[in-house]
Protein backbone atom coordinates (compact mmCIF):
# COMPACT_ATOMS: atom_id res chain seq x y z
CA UNK A 1 0.00 0.00 0.00
CA UNK A 2 2.85 2.39 0.79
CA UNK A 3 4.40 1.67 -2.62
CA UNK A 4 1.09 2.53 -4.26
CA UNK A 5 1.02 5.83 -2.34
CA UNK A 6 4.51 6.62 -3.71
CA UNK A 7 3.25 6.03 -7.26
CA UNK A 8 0.07 8.12 -6.79
CA UNK A 9 2.18 10.91 -5.24
CA UNK A 10 4.40 10.99 -8.32
CA UNK A 11 7.49 10.42 -6.17
CA UNK A 12 8.64 7.10 -7.63
CA UNK A 13 11.33 8.52 -9.94
CA UNK A 14 12.38 11.05 -7.30
CA UNK A 15 12.94 8.32 -4.71
CA UNK A 16 14.90 6.30 -7.26
CA UNK A 17 17.19 9.32 -7.68
CA UNK A 18 20.64 9.82 -6.20
CA UNK A 19 19.56 10.05 -2.54
CA UNK A 20 20.52 9.08 0.00
CA UNK A 21 17.12 8.36 1.52
CA UNK A 22 15.79 6.69 4.63
CA UNK A 23 12.22 5.55 4.13
CA UNK A 24 10.13 4.48 7.12
CA UNK A 25 7.42 2.46 5.39
CA UNK A 26 4.44 1.36 7.46
CA UNK A 27 3.48 -2.21 6.71
CA UNK A 28 0.17 -2.77 4.93
CA UNK A 29 -1.75 -3.90 8.01
CA UNK A 30 -0.80 -0.67 9.81
CA UNK A 31 -2.17 1.39 6.94
CA UNK A 32 -5.40 -0.61 6.89
CA UNK A 33 -5.88 0.13 10.60
CA UNK A 34 -5.95 3.92 10.17
CA UNK A 35 -9.32 5.06 11.45
CA UNK A 36 -9.14 8.42 9.67
CA UNK A 37 -7.17 7.18 6.68
CA UNK A 38 -6.04 9.89 4.28
CA UNK A 39 -7.29 9.62 0.70
CA UNK A 40 -4.21 8.08 -0.87
CA UNK A 41 -5.82 8.15 -4.31
CA UNK A 42 -5.39 11.95 -4.27
CA UNK A 43 -1.93 13.01 -5.49
CA UNK A 44 -1.39 15.87 -3.00
CA UNK A 45 -2.62 13.81 -0.04
CA UNK A 46 -0.49 10.84 -1.06
CA UNK A 47 2.54 13.12 -1.41
CA UNK A 48 2.03 14.54 2.09
CA UNK A 49 1.61 11.03 3.48
CA UNK A 50 4.75 9.67 1.81
CA UNK A 51 6.83 12.72 2.77
CA UNK A 52 5.89 12.14 6.41
CA UNK A 53 7.84 8.87 6.15
CA UNK A 54 10.92 10.01 4.17
CA UNK A 55 14.27 11.41 5.29
CA UNK A 56 16.31 12.94 2.47
CA UNK A 57 20.06 13.24 2.61
CA UNK A 58 20.50 10.45 5.16
CA UNK A 59 20.78 6.68 5.07
CA UNK A 60 20.09 5.62 8.66
CA UNK A 61 20.93 2.05 9.61
CA UNK A 62 19.47 0.65 12.85
CA UNK A 63 22.69 1.53 14.70
CA UNK A 64 22.49 5.16 13.56
CA UNK A 65 19.35 5.99 15.56
CA UNK A 66 20.15 7.87 18.79
CA UNK A 67 17.91 7.83 21.84
CA UNK A 68 16.34 11.24 22.45
CA UNK A 69 17.27 12.58 19.03
CA UNK A 70 14.66 14.45 17.01
CA UNK A 71 14.73 13.85 13.28
CA UNK A 72 12.95 15.99 10.70
CA UNK A 73 11.12 14.24 7.90
CA UNK A 74 10.22 15.68 4.50
CA UNK A 75 6.92 16.98 5.90
CA UNK A 76 9.02 19.30 8.15
CA UNK A 77 7.80 17.55 11.29
CA UNK A 78 10.33 16.63 13.97
CA UNK A 79 9.80 13.17 15.38
CA UNK A 80 11.35 11.82 18.55
CA UNK A 81 13.56 8.73 18.46
CA UNK A 82 13.57 6.37 21.43
CA UNK A 83 16.11 3.54 21.50
CA UNK A 84 16.28 0.69 23.99
CA UNK A 85 18.23 -2.56 23.88
CA UNK A 86 15.89 -4.21 21.41
CA UNK A 87 13.50 -1.51 20.19
CA UNK A 88 13.66 1.63 18.10
CA UNK A 89 10.64 3.93 18.19
CA UNK A 90 9.93 6.93 15.98
CA UNK A 91 7.26 8.80 17.93
CA UNK A 92 4.83 5.93 18.65
CA UNK A 93 5.82 3.73 15.71
CA UNK A 94 8.18 0.81 16.21
CA UNK A 95 10.90 0.09 13.65
CA UNK A 96 10.46 -3.62 12.99
CA UNK A 97 13.26 -6.15 12.64
CA UNK A 98 11.16 -8.39 10.43
CA UNK A 99 11.18 -7.89 7.60
CA UNK A 100 14.74 -6.65 7.82
CA UNK A 101 15.54 -3.24 6.38
CA UNK A 102 15.85 -3.30 2.63
CA UNK A 103 19.07 -1.85 1.27
CA UNK A 104 19.06 0.11 -1.97
CA UNK A 105 21.85 1.83 -3.86
CA UNK A 106 20.48 5.21 -2.82
CA UNK A 107 19.21 4.45 0.68
CA UNK A 108 17.39 2.13 3.02
CA UNK A 109 13.78 1.18 3.77
CA UNK A 110 12.74 0.32 7.33
CA UNK A 111 9.33 -1.15 8.14
CA UNK A 112 7.13 0.44 10.82
CA UNK A 113 4.33 -1.17 12.81
CA UNK A 114 2.17 1.94 12.29
CA UNK A 115 2.15 5.15 10.30
CA UNK A 116 3.81 8.37 11.39
CA UNK A 117 0.60 10.26 10.70
CA UNK A 118 -1.03 10.99 14.05
CA UNK A 119 -4.71 10.13 14.38
CA UNK A 120 -7.10 13.02 13.89
CA UNK A 121 -8.87 13.96 17.15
Amino acid sequence: MFNQAIIVAGLESDLKGPGPFTIMAPYDEAMKQLTDAPDLTDEATAKDFVNAHVLRGEKLERDDFVDGEEITFEDDVERLVAVSESTIMIDNAEVLDVPAAEQADNGIVHTLNQTLIPPTP
